[in-house]
């Protein structure tokens, strides 16, 4: 990561091929990342693991918070992302 453009409101950051702006406050950088980054994030970890996982175990790898992990997998679940092979154990979809 690095920045590319600076305001004293905003921070312009570039990751790879993609451009992200981060709002800043009073020396603190609030990361606003979209859901469908989160999902991205939660899918690459649950393919890490290679096993199937609990919501918990994916927060730690993802460093997100576990709750918000938990309603990330039951998104991606209503769109046939991740599958559960058995209760409360999480796995992508094949």
């Amino acid at each position: 990561m690095y920045a590319v453009n600076s305001s004293p409101f905003t921070v312009e950051a570039k990751f790879g091929k993609s451009r992200k702006t981060y709002i800043t406050h009073e020396f603190q950088l609030l990361v606003v990342m979209e859901m469908e980054d989160k999902e991205k994030i939660v899918l690459e970890a649950m393919e890490k693991a290679g096993k199937p996982v609990r919501p918990g175990e994916v927060a730690k790898m993802a460093n997100l918070p576990k709750d918000e992990v938990s309603k990330i997998i039951k998104n991606l679940k209503k769109k046939g992302k991740v599958t559960s092979p058995k209760r409360c154990y999480y796995a992508p979809a094949k």
